[in-house]
């Protein structure tokens, strides 16, 4: 019996071993890759992007505010961190990967909507969090949402299993260069489309309305941000994007939700800015679903918000 345990033992372990080599390739090639989301992920880790003003929040940052007309305007160095399709659990994940591995910000504009503070149960897009997966932050969050397994965390190379496309553009990247971008500067991509009619069928499908059922976690940890930056002199201001106008009233609980933000900004003196009812609200060819302006819409928006932060004086420091 101990020689056919000895026998399992080494088996498992030179198992793990020859693992252990994919693994590491597959892992190293895509921390140099700028496909997918992986480029933003990799630039905070190369802990060179150095940025006075960073943008936080969901796919309504990295949609709606430009970078390259922040800087324009108020002569500064931004950086979006917006993540796709996670409310502010994840993004608060993000923000502190960032902080870890750069120079603080000076100031920190937080991107809100109406489901801010709710959290998602499933872990969306997991796929860009692969190579960053034995990171302690990434594993705690990570493990908060149904997607990663016991063997994902554990086991060499199995979260990569399946998944031959990202395999391939492991290894390409680990012994050169695919050459491919997912087109994003500083985080940013505008969108050029149209409306996409996804809001006709959710309006349809919600005749009486819908209410945003808050999570009580995300709002103490998002007090848990604010109680953060004030400590490290890290400005802050909220930013409630344009929203659809049709799709506000649908909400029902919206005016608590605002109420929310509202407190957050009088309980740690914040500027809140609000632009549910700008005219961008108003116009639907700005928009390509009910939450997301295109392209045209988000950079006039940019416009206005750079604007708004200048006729403040809101300190953000000129460009480092």
């Amino acid at each position: 019996m101990k020689k056919f345990i000895i026998k399992i033992f080494f088996f498992i372990t030179s198992f793990a071993a020859f693992l252990l080599v994919p693994d590491f390739i597959i892992t190293k090639g895509l921390q140099k890759a700028k496909s997918q989301d992986y480029k933003e992920w990799n630039e905070i880790y190369s802990g060179n992007i150095d940025a006075n003003i960073v943008i936080n929040g969901s796919s309504r940052a990295w949609v709606h505010v430009s970078p390259y007309i922040l800087d324009s305007i108020l002569i500064t160095n931004s950086y979006n961190l917006g993540i796709d399709g996670y409310n502010f659990h994840m993004q608060y994940c993000k923000y502190r990967e960032y902080m870890q591995f750069n120079t603080g910000p000076e100031l920190v504009i937080q991107t809100l909507d109406i489901t801010t503070l709710q959290k998602r149960t499933d872990l969306y897009n997991l796929n860009q969090f692969l190579p960053y997966i034995y990171k302690s932050r990434i594993r705690e969050f990570t493990r908060q949402y149904k997607g990663f397994s016991f063997f994902d965390y554990y086991i060499p190379f199995y979260r990569y299993h399946n998944l031959s496309e990202i395999i391939n553009t492991g290894f390409k990247e680990f012994f050169g260069n695919t050459g491919l971008d997912n087109g994003k500067f500083k985080g940013y991509l505008g969108m050029n489309s149209e409306w996409n009619g996804t809001f006709d069928e959710y309006k349809k499908a919600n005749l009486n309305g819908v209410k945003i059922d808050l999570h009580s976690e995300s709002i103490e940890l998002m007090d848990t941000f604010l109680s953060e930056c004030k400590k490290e002199s890290i400005n802050v201001i909220l930013v409630y994007p344009p929203e659809f106008i049709e799709n506000q009233y649908l909400t029902k609980n919206r005016t608590e939700i605002i109420n929310l933000y509202s407190k957050f900004a009088e309980k740690y003196k914040l500027v809140f800015l609000d632009y549910s009812n700008n005219d961008l609200s108003y116009k639907k060819e700005l928009f390509y679903n009910s939450q997301h302006l295109n392209k045209k819409g988000a950079e006039l928006f940019t416009k206005i918000l750079a604007d708004d932060i200048k006729l403040r004086n809101i300190n953000y420091h000129s460009k480092r």
